[in-house]
């Protein structure tokens, strides 16, 4: 009798049709940073975005695997997370920089079950790099780093630079003059503390037909609300801008602490004193496509116009050295004046000393899927209230995030 049993639950455990592992329905889509420059002592966060492609909800792990300034390779967090079926869910991860931890870092990720067995590593097309600046050290990242590779365009650039170097011409050959502008103006952190430094990032193009030297530059800051007021910070020059050519400077601003709390823009004007003669003179201004948000209150993750998976992880990243107790509001009017169009977390007297806040499944997406209802819109904002010892209160300025929806069935 036992062996005719024994039997019988052999063929049926033949006879039932192999499950396909999980790691045949997953891959690591994409990794996201929250930006490629940052300072010692700061954290990177990193969005892994997870793609399940089977019709099974899989309960996984997430860790880091990061390439250290010293080459040196480790594994980083353990964070659970629930890959859902025929979704795409985000996994944050926030990644400490210690303070001789300056250098270049290399990200990549790897899923692991729940009993720590290695599923999935993201392919190298996925690896994202980053550089830490202690500015004890230097003040600008190195030119070449870690990971990067010239665009399409410098190579095609660097071509047509051989070609008109190797031609040799026995006439005289006359170019248009120099065409000097900027192609950007943009923060590379937006929000700052008060004394702290921030740093922007300038792209200088030369768009004529021939070169330019020692082309003259200023940058001055201005709040965004008295754009009248610009005050210069720094004078520099850029010794020769070929044609065709674009330079990146990245240099530092420090708002000076007693400055009003507010959005602040940076102005930059090319050879103001027109030593070089250019075929347009009227393309020489620009001001910052972003604003810098200065106060007591440094919003660190989301960044403007994020977006969050509805399914995913929700977080909200913030920094103050005054403040000590803090709440979340989420809004659908980026004035936050009317009390019926925004929630706050946590509710009502409660308050959090935490620099983040992970939101309750009832509180994102719910309510704010509801708010995004209400006021027929694609979009809310967020804003940190902050609350000193004394009970003296203080709100950071707001930023606007999207919430992806999930299909249909």
């Amino acid at each position: 009798m036992r062996t005719f049993i024994l039997i019988a639950l052999v063929f049926a455990g033949l006879a039932s049709p192999l499950q396909a592992a999980p790691e045949e329905h997953l891959e690591i889509h994409k990794i996201v940073l929250a930006t490629n420059l940052l300072m010692i002592r700061e954290q990177q966060v990193i969005e892994v975005h997870v793609r399940n492609k089977g019709e099974k909800d899989y309960p996984l792990l997430m860790k880091l695997v990061l390439t250290l300034p010293n080459r040196t390779i480790i594994t980083f967090a353990k964070k659970p997370f629930l890959a859902k079926a025929y979704t795409d869910t985000p996994v944050i991860i926030s990644y400490p920089i210690s303070g001789k931890g300056h250098g270049d870092y290399t990200v990549s990720a790897r899923i692991y079950d729940r009993r720590d067995k290695p599923l999935v590593t993201a392919h190298k097309e996925r690896v994202k790099y980053f550089y830490a600046l202690d500015p004890k050290i230097r003040k600008t990242p190195p030119k070449r780093r870690r990971g990067q590779r010239l665009t399409k365009e410098e190579v095609e650039e660097e071509k047509r630079r051989r070609i008109l170097t190797e031609s040799k011409k026995e006439e005289t050959v006359t170019f248009d003059p120099p065409d000097l502008k900027w192609g950007r103006v943009e923060m590379i952190r937006t929000s700052v503390l008060r004394g702290e430094t921030a740093h922007i990032r300038l792209y200088l193009l030369n768009d004529g037909g021939d070169i330019a030297k020692n082309v003259e530059y200023d940058l001055l800051w201005f709040f965004t609300q008295r754009p009248r007021r610009k005050i210069k910070f720094y004078r520099g020059k850029v010794a020769l801008v070929a044609p065709g050519e674009m330079k990146v400077l990245e240099l530092p601003i420090t708002i000076p602490s007693h400055e009003q709390p507010g959005q602040y823009s940076i102005h930059a004007i090319l050879d103001a004193d027109n030593r070089v003669s250019e075929i347009d003179e009227t393309n020489n201004e620009h001001s910052s496509d972003q604003e810098l948000n200065f106060g007591d209150i440094a919003m660190v993750f989301p960044e403007n116009n994020h977006s969050f998976a509805e399914e995913g992880l929700f977080q909200f990243e913030w920094r103050s050295s005054k403040y000590n107790q803090f709440k979340v509001q989420i809004s659908a009017d980026p004035t936050f004046t009317n009390d019926g169009d925004y929630f706050e977390m946590p509710k009502n007297e409660k308050w959090t000393p935490s620099f983040q806040l992970n939101p309750m499944r009832g509180e994102m997406p719910t309510l704010a899927l509801s708010l995004m209802d209400q006021n027929e819109t694609d979009h809310l904002f967020w804003r940190v209230v902050a609350k000193d010892a004394k009970g003296k209160t203080t709100e950071s300025q707001p930023r606007r995030f999207y919430i992806t929806l999930k299909p249909k069935n």
